[in-house]
């Protein structure tokens, strides 16, 4: 009995060493090494994409959520956004594209634009308390911009008017 259990501990650093060794051979493949190849990954997943929207006479420094992880959390658990910054909503096709107010924690005004870059419909002054309830533009959006409650009347923004960003 004894003489099976050396021999399992034997295989522990036999294993720690073939992980290594396989890990430090696809990090040469790659050219690059492993520290570097971490920090690649990283930065790639935490960079923030920001877009500055116009509208009118409004600014708006808008955090770019275009992926399926980024857009469902969207402003979800933070607790305010500034007069001039948003969330732009990128999709990959035109839908009528549900917004609801989950783990949110302050009101906002949610702007659907088409792929033309019209303002199609506005929701405005959106409660947290809305949650579960869904708000969709009635016809096709491409885009969505959230902004701080408000922020849509102050600055004149009104359905028809043009968006533009690069």
């Amino acid at each position: 009995m004894r003489k099976n259990k050396v021999v399992s501990i034997l295989y522990i650093p036999v294993f720690i060493f073939v992980i290594t060794a396989i890990l430090i051979f696809y990090s040469v493949l790659a050219g690059r090494s492993i520290p570097a190849a971490v920090d690649q990954a990283v930065s790639t997943a935490t960079q923030t994409d920001t877009k500055t929207v116009t509208i009118g006479n409004a600014e708006i420094m808008a955090e770019v959520a275009q992926s399926d992880e980024k857009r469902a959390l969207g402003l979800s658990g933070r607790q305010s956004l500034e007069k001039e910054e948003g969330m732009l909503f990128v999709f990959p096709n035109d839908r009528e594209h549900g917004i609801w107010m989950k783990d949110m924690q302050f009101p906002i005004d949610i702007i659907w634009i088409d792929s033309a870059k019209q303002i199609i419909h506005i929701k405005k002054n959106v409660q947290p308390e809305s949650y579960p309830e869904t708000f969709r533009p009635g016809s096709p959006a491409r885009y969505v911009l959230e902004i701080p409650a408000g922020t849509s009347e102050e600055s004149g923004i009104a359905i028809g008017a043009t968006a533009v960003w690069e």
